[in-house]
């Protein structure tokens, strides 16, 4: 169970470290010469013989950094296809994407060719399957009839996804793909990216993995000069806790990374519409006794951590810019993407968060669903700040939330009394999360389709058989599972209150809180 890490919303034993993409359960990695994000993932690329009429292509090169995963072409049955290879690598989930067989006419296509190196490969995934268009729902009608455009675009266009096979990534560009528009897929190589464009290589649409390191400024550049995207969907991002290990890398990453792309963007004759992912994070430590009222678009921002500075600070590149922008503030991202992994920065986290901090949470299938109804509503929802939550029933207290995934593991409800409280007196005693007023982002995204008892079912189905296992163990997991908790509190010399960011910053030091030096 994982969810992105745009807001850490953790579970033990599984992941639930949110925004947020992220996607994410491997910790981050330093860099020499190339930058991991978190987290990472690596592979080869192969080609595979084709059987058909010899193909011809010039294969380009770039750098690549974060996630990575191999390409590999198909066989085809089809008529030769004639191409010059692109290659590009990207910052954040990634996967790898194939060719596959086609009996479609011959596709003839020059891609892009990005910058000096000679480790990535970009690769077409032409497929047969009619573009879909998403249905007017009844609250769509109900929206337009009060003057909110909510259609979904008519036209195919070409939209650029970075991190494009990450938790929410890969599901936004499958609802992309399969309205028609042609995805250039910017990520990492890595076996995990391979899956995840195996899967997508059946969806309607076209798709361009491309692998670039988003701190490679002229592959970038290329990349985006030879697409001319209409839109661009940033994901792409080393997110919180896995930040903390290395908060310098993870603020180029984070920051210069998005200014790599929004300078090329805005050099584009035809400005693309920039669709941002942003977190919780922003709002900082949110003492629910001293602020009772939900968060909306203007509470003002005010970052605890390195993570959510670097957030405020890639809004400001973005805003500056002049591009049309819409930028999405995640909650906490769940799906059962990581589920079984344990890491140490995701138990920290669990441990150090309040067990009554306010969690908004968010289905990450409607999370990628509020990203591309905003690539399809650019009209009314350009120039928006929104705030991508799930409906009143995601509406949760971290106790309860962490209780509903180990529920779902298999394990079973740790209880009320598991963890520390957080202290009413203490402004900075709270982690970066809150809850959510919806309201705008719901009338005009119309992406909110899952109740929370169907995420929680979604995360319990996808552990597989080791639930039943978990299940009969759960008498005596559940105990053992208290006692290390509390251990751990008095190991660390804890007292009555969570008291969340002396714990992180004690472990990680002090450049994980804001404001920062760098």
């Amino acid at each position: 169970m994982s969810a992105t890490p745009e807001v850490p919303a953790t579970a033990a034993p599984a992941d639930t470290a949110s925004t947020a993409e992220t996607p994410t359960t491997a910790a981050s990695t330093t860099r020499a010469s190339s930058t991991t994000a978190a987290p990472a993932d690596t592979a080869s690329t192969a080609e595979v013989p084709t059987t058909a009429t010899p193909t011809t292509r010039a294969s380009s090169t770039t750098a690549a950094h974060t996630d990575a995963a191999s390409t590999a072409e198909v066989p085809t049955t089809a008529t030769p296809t004639t191409r010059a290879s692109s290659t590009t690598a990207a910052h954040t989930d990634a996967a790898s994407t194939a060719e596959v067989p086609t009996t479609a006419a011959p596709t003839t296509r020059a891609s892009t060719t990005a910058a000096h190196t000679d480790a990535a490969h970009a690769t077409e995934i032409p497929t047969t399957a009619a573009p879909t268009v998403e249905p007017h729902s009844a609250e769509m009608r109900a929206a337009e009839a009060h003057g909110i455009e909510k259609g979904p675009a008519m036209t195919a266009k070409t939209v650029l996804v970075t991190g494009a096979f990450g938790q929410i990534g890969r599901r936004c560009v499958r609802l992309l793909l399969e309205r028609g528009h042609t995805v250039i897929a910017v990520d990492l190589h890595n076996d995990g990216t391979d899956a995840a464009a195996a899967e997508l290589a059946v969806t309607s649409g076209t798709l361009i993995a491309v692998w670039i390191d988003l701190l490679d400024r002229p592959s970038v550049t290329a990349v985006v000069t030879a697409h001319r995207p209409a839109a661009i969907v940033h994901f792409a991002a080393i997110l919180a806790p896995f930040s903390y290990r290395d908060p310098r890398t993870a603020r180029e990453v984070n920051v210069v990374g998005t200014a790599n792309l929004v300078e090329a963007a805005a050099d584009l004759p035809t400005p693309p519409l920039f669709v941002f992912a942003s977190s919780a994070a922003v709002y900082g430590s949110r003492n629910p006794y001293r602020h009772p009222d939900r968060i909306t678009a203007r509470t003002p921002v005010h970052p605890v951590d390195q993570y959510g500075e670097d957030k405020v600070r890639a809004e400001a590149v973005i805003t500056e810019s002049l591009l049309p922008h819409v930028i999405l503030r995640l909650g906490g991202v769940i799906s059962p993407d990581g589920a079984g992994r344990i890491d140490t920065d995701a138990l920290l986290l669990m441990r150090a968060m309040p067990r009554d901090n306010r969690m908004h949470a968010v289905d990450a299938r409607d999370a990628a669903l509020a990203f591309a109804n905003a690539v399809d509503r650019a009209e009314s929802a350009a120039g928006k700040v929104l705030l991508i939550g799930g409906n009143e029933t995601y509406v949760l207290l971290q106790r309860d939330l962490e209780d509903d995934m180990m529920a779902a593991a298999g394990i079973g409800r740790l209880g009320p009394r598991t963890g520390l409280p957080g202290d009413p007196d203490d402004e900075l005693g709270w982690s970066f999360t809150g809850w959510f007023d919806t309201t705008e982002s719901q009338a005009l995204l119309d992406f909110q389709r899952h109740d929370w008892p169907q995420t929680v079912a979604w995360v319990a189905e996808a552990q597989g058989r080791i639930r039943p296992l978990l299940r009969a163990l759960g008498p005596l997991l559940r105990p053992t599972i208290r006692l290390l908790l509390r251990a751990e509190q008095r190991r660390d010399g804890r007292g009555a209150f969570a008291d969340p960011w002396t714990l992180i910053a004690g472990r990680y030091g002090p450049d994980v809180l804001a404001p920062t030096d760098f």
